[in-house]
């Protein structure tokens, strides 16, 4: 008989520690609004700093794939909230301006992280 160390990622101490860090508000995304006065490059660069952050820290556990995507949905919706109010529009429009990344003309774009475990 043999044993695996199966190691996965506490979803449930991400979300109080993005509701600390401002990220979350009653369970919802909410925008990070300690940024709003930056442009929407810097503004991107944060996210994507956070993001990546939390992708690096636990990139050895095993439901890696499931912390990416939901990431990815809590980036994305408080990046969008946070673009509509600065751009006073609405997230639709941000979209079919910018794309689906927030990308558009610039460099910077929000990261779509690869979803499947990296190898040691």
């Amino acid at each position: 008989m043999s044993y695996f160390l199966r190691m996965e990622i506490p979803i449930d101490r991400i979300r109080t520690r993005l509701t600390l860090n401002g990220f979350f508000l009653k369970g919802v995304p909410s925008p990070k609004w300690l940024w709003l006065p930056l442009n929407k490059d810097q503004i991107i660069h944060l996210y994507n700093s956070v993001f990546n952050g939390y992708l690096n820290y636990y990139y050895f556990t095993h439901n890696y794939g499931r912390l990416a995507s939901y990431l990815r949905w809590v980036m994305w919706t408080s990046l969008s909230k946070l673009l509509a109010a600065k751009f006073t529009t609405t997230r639709k429009k941000l979209v079919l301006k910018y794309g689906i990344n927030f990308k558009g003309n610039s460099k910077i774009g929000l990261l779509t992280p690869n979803y499947k475990i990296r190898p040691l």
